[in-house]
């Protein structure tokens, strides 16, 4: 068997087509997501493979959204392979309807072409205007209006999932569900809805919220949120607080921190900031009563007045 799969190495190393559409399909799915969070304002709503990939129709405009992936950066964007694949014919179609319109060409790499460079910039000159007279004869005088309404946007695939990333956590309680999740969620919405071109609302990804939030609280619960075990720390300053229970020798709570009885440690401070700082769990690990529940509290204290 060992045999076998070495014979096969060098066809197996080759064969990526597949590999390259799948991450392609991926990143436009990952697009529509983005945009689905983006959904705010009445009467708008975003059609999956409409007029082009990703569909933005706001009340009296639009804008039209076409992915370009490249598995390799040897294989980016350029203006040849734009004119080859009448990406810009396509568009030109839809131009010519009259229909109050904007295109955006989205790709994962660099721009270097330097045909293309306007496309990002919206700055023509004759040269670059003359050359896809040249290369598109259907432009005619429609030229200068057509080009300053197709732009290029560079949006990698990690800045893309970290822009994912931020729009969710900003409109979820971590505590209750799991991000991680309801993104999955949204991708396969994203992939159904995609093959049946449909119009998303922001009423539809509310409801993708709601099923979700309602499966989880109705699913298994954690045992410290359930019993209270483990619960938000307050750090509001409260003048009017009795705080001498701190002198009885009790484990020391918020209220004291924020009064700053607990004597400091600066060594073990400083140690456990820089440690938060560059990693996202740590343990700090010591025998009873040494502190480590008040150190970890004045670092949550110091950061939140911050």
């Amino acid at each position: 068997m060992l045999e076998q799969n070495y014979l096969l190495v060098d066809i197996l190393k080759k064969r990526t087509g597949g590999v390259a559409n799948l991450n392609g399909i991926s990143y436009q799915l990952n697009y529509a997501v983005l945009q689905l969070l983006y959904l705010n304002i009445p009467g708008q709503y975003v059609q999956l493979e409409g007029i082009e990939d990703v569909d933005l129709r706001f009340q009296t405009d639009s804008i039209f959204c076409q992915l370009k992936y490249a598995h390799l950066e040897k294989d980016r964007l350029t203006s040849s392979k734009l004119i080859e694949k009448n990406t810009l014919k396509n568009i030109f179609e839809v131009y010519q309807r009259g229909v109050s319109a904007k295109f955006k060409i989205i790709h994962n790499h660099n721009v270097s072409d330097s045909n293309l460079k306007p496309f990002i910039t919206q700055q023509w000159n004759s040269q670059i205007v003359n050359f896809w007279n040249q290369q598109l004869p259907f432009l005619n005088d429609n030229a200068i209006d057509f080009l300053n309404k197709v732009t290029i946007e560079r949006l990698s695939e990690k800045e893309l999932d970290n822009e994912v990333n931020k729009l969710l956590l900003s409109r979820i309680d971590t505590h209750i569900t799991s991000y991680i999740a309801l993104k999955n969620a949204l991708f396969v919405n994203a992939f159904n809805w995609s093959r049946q071109r449909k119009k998303v609302f922001r009423k539809d990804i509310d409801s993708i919220f709601s099923q979700h939030i309602e499966l989880i609280s109705s699913g298994i619960q954690n045992d410290a949120l359930k019993y209270r075990w483990i619960q938000k720390i307050d750090f509001e300053f409260v003048t009017n607080q009795d705080v001498r229970d701190y002198f009885e020798g009790k484990a020391a709570q918020p209220v004291h921190i924020v009064q700053k009885l607990p004597v400091e440690r600066p060594h073990w401070k400083n140690k456990i900031i820089e440690t938060i700082e560059n990693f996202d769990v740590i343990i700090v690990k010591s025998s009873s009563g040494q502190g480590k529940s008040t150190r970890a509290q004045t670092k949550l204290s110091l950061k939140r007045r911050v």
